[in-house]
This record gives structure tokens, C-alpha cells and sequence, in this order.
């Protein structure tokens, strides 16, 4: 056919220009619909069958999230997932942006041809694929209904599998757990926002979650903290540091779910209920001290307890205060007949701070505490600096 059409153009007679103009038309219809037919008779590959420099077989996918990556400032990256619940990482130039989101909207599904596929990163990869799709302007999104495709996608990290990603950001953390409560919500020095709350597992451990600026921006704190027991939380493409104790810290590529509709979700609920029927969650933490004793420090690193206990005795060996700094109150450190703090070099002179060593009891146990600057001082109610002075 294809051929007919040509030769009935070549042989027809016409002024030059006149023929280009039919030629580039008809030529422009052919392969309009040799493409068109094309994609849709090409059957549909699955995304866990894309592998680096494939044929851009035809994807059926939801595009579920976006964002803007720090690392990869060129780039606007989204997150596709299919009907098998596998996901894949998809990015295209950040001047396309606008004209990416003219063609697909985040929530919908489309079907997606004339793409690249490329080899995944080396670091910051937000699921376990070995290769990402490459988006570019010629890139076809034909928008389908009537699909069975999830509109989540998590890849759930274990509490006691996280240690050993510590600093390993080849691959970012999805984690989920029961909203404790904030823990804080400050500026640093820099001006940035650094929002900290905690999260409970299902075998009772906690890791403290820290996100940064809009990512925390994009919190509602009032609808968390508001949110009837037990709110669930799921956090994804998260790196895994120490900062004190093991923490969740966020990436330009972090969302946040509050009670995601998933199997998961309601397992760990219920087991949550369980687990507090009858316990005044107000009280959940004022324990005795041997049940304070009993349990494994390492999983409660960033959880405080009260208990009622009697002081009955104190260590005269140990200093009763220390030199601190008056910006974060960490002890001070010498340098050459210098005391200086590593994070305020420029802090003016040393504060006194209490630093009581005790032994606290009650009626099961007793235990050795060690009880710092503004709790000693809202008992004495006499400054540390005062004392030392005079």
C-alpha cells in the first residue's frame, strides 16, 4: 500500500514544491498510523520485565507521586506502579516539567510508549528496580480507565533490618509504625526546618522520624496528633543515619501517609489495640522502675519514661555540675587552655549546669539516674551558676 501511494505521487503531474508538499503529507499519515498501530497491537510489559536499554514496550501504569530531587537538580522525577504492584522510577528533563504534567496527571493511569529505559542510579534509588524510565518530549501518555492498578506503592523496611542500611543510600527506606508523638519542631542554626516524631513497630520498638523543610512543610501536625488510636504512619524514601540513636532522616523524595488504605495498615492496627486495650495512653510510660530495668535499652533509645521514686542517695565521687555551652548545653571541650563547644565555637564564656549523680528507688528496684540541669533546678530552684560563684 505504502508503496502504491508513492509511485501514484511520483507519477502524477505536478510543479516541484507541490510534490514535496503530497509527498511529506502522505509519508506524515503512513507512519502516523504505522506508529499509532503499532503501539497499540505491541502487548503490554509488566515493569518488573523493564531492563536498561530495552524497546520502549508499551507500560500500563498509575502515576501515584512527584517530586523534585536535590542530588539531580536537572531532573523531575515521578513514580509509576502497574497492575502486579511492581513500581519503577521515571524522570525527565526539569525544563519538560510543565509539559509532562500538560499530558498526565498524579493519580490517574495512562498508557506509556516511546520512552528510554535506562540503568537505575547509583544512590538515592526510591525502589528496588534496576533500571528507570527516561521521559522525553516525544514521550506518549494515552490516559485509560477500567484498570485494576494499586493507587499506593510501599516497599516496608523492618525495624531490625534498618541497622544494616545504616548510611547505605544506594537504595532509600519505606518504613511504617504507630505515630507516637512529636518530639520537636525547631529551627536549626542554618534557619532550617527540622520537624522530629516517633514511630512504634509492631514488636514495641521506637526510631525517631526527622524531616527537612518542605517535606515537614507538608505535615499537617493537628490532623496527626488529632487522628483516633492508633494513627498509622508511613514514610517512604528515607535514609537511615545515627544521629545519638538510629534515625529515619527525609529526602527530597519522602512522602508522607497517614492511615494508607492497605492490608498492612489494618494488621498493624489491630495489633496495636491489642497490645493498649485498657491502658490510659496518657500513663503508657510511667512504669516501675524494675519494668524500666527490664526492657532493651537499644529499642527504647528515644523514649522517655517517668516512674515515682524516692532519692536515697548521691555520689559524692562525681562532679555536681559541668562546664556547658550556652547555646545547646553540651559540655565543653578543651583546646589549647581554651574550653569551646564543637557546635558554637563563638559562644561566649562557659554556664554552670547541674549534673547530679543519684540513686533513685521505689518499691520494686532501685536504680542509678543521673538527673541534669532544669529538672534539679525546678526542685532546688537556685541556678547552678549561682552556686558555683558564690
Amino acid at each position: 500500500m505504502c508503496l502504491h501511494l508513492l509511485l501514484a505521487i511520483i507519477r502524477s503531474p505536478s510543479s516541484p514544491e507541490a510534490f514535496m508538499v503530497r509527498y511529506w503529507e502522505v509519508v506524515s499519515q503512513l507512519f502516523s498510523g504505522y506508529s499509532k498501530g503499532n503501539i497499540h497491537s505491541m502487548a503490554v510489559r509488566n515493569i518488573s520485565d523493564v531492563n536498561p536499554n530495552d524497546n520502549a514496550a508499551p507500560l500500563e501504569v498509575r502515576v501515584i507521586r512527584t517530586w523534585q530531587p536535590f542530588l539531580f537538580q536537572n531532573e523531575h522525577c515521578y513514580l509509576f506502579v502497574d497492575s502486579r504492584g511492581d513500581a519503577i522510577e521515571a524522570y525527565g528533563n526539569r525544563r519538560d516539567k510543565a509539559l509532562f504534567e500538560s499530558k498526565f496527571s498524579v493519580g490517574l493511569c495512562y498508557r506509556i510508549s516511546k520512552y528510554l529505559s535506562k540503568k537505575a542510579r547509583n544512590s538515592h534509588n526510591v525502589v528496588p528496580s534496576n533500571a528507570t524510565i527516561h521521559l522525553g518530549r516525544s514521550t506518549i501518555f494515552e490516559p485509560i480507565v477500567g484498570v485494576d492498578i494499586p493507587h499506593q506503592y510501599f516497599n516496608f523496611m523492618p525495624y531490625e533490618s534498618l541497622r544494616a542500611r545504616e548510611n547505605m543510600h544506594f537504595l532509600l527506606t519505606d518504613y511504617i509504625g504507630r505515630f507516637d508523638r512529636f518530639t520537636s519542631d525547631t529551627r536549626t542554626t542554618s534557619g532550617k526546618r527540622l520537624m522530629k516524631f516517633l514511630l512504634e513497630d509492631a514488636n514495641e520498638r521506637f526510631i525517631e522520624v526527622a524531616l527537612w523543610e518542605e517535606i515537614a512543610d507538608a505535615v499537617d501536625k493537628e490532623a496527626l496528633v488529632n487522628t483516633p488510636f492508633p494513627c498509622i504512619v508511613a514514610v517512604t524514601s528515607m535514609k537511615v543515619l545515627r544521629f545519638k540513636n538510629l534515625q529515619l532522616a527525609s529526602t527530597a523524595a519522602t512522602h508522607l501517609y497517614g492511615n494508607p488504605t492497605i492490608q498492612d495498615v489494618s494488621d498493624l492496627a489491630n495489633r496495636f489495640r491489642e497490645r493498649y486495650a485498657g491502658i490510659n495512653m496518657d500513663d503508657r510510660y510511667t512504669l516501675p522502675i524494675a519494668n524500666i530495668l527490664a526492657k532493651n535499652p537499644v529499642d527504647y533509645m528515644e523514649v522517655k519514661f517517668s516512674c515515682i521514686a524516692s532519692i536515697v542517695s548521691y555520689n559524692p565521687r562525681r562532679s555536681w555540675f559541668y562546664k556547658g555551652c550556652t547555646v545547646c548545653k553540651k559540655k565543653l571541650g578543651s583546646r589549647e587552655d581554651a574550653l569551646i563547644c564543637d557546635d558554637h565555637h563563638d559562644a561566649p564564656q562557659p554556664k554552670y549546669l547541674y549534673c547530679i549523680n543519684c540513686t533513685i528507688a521505689d518499691s520494686t528496684g532501685n536504680a542509678t539516674v543521673t538527673i541534669f540541669d532544669i529538672p534539679f533546678q525546678s526542685v532546688i530552684k537556685i541556678p547552678c551558676n549561682e552556686l558555683v560563684i558564690q
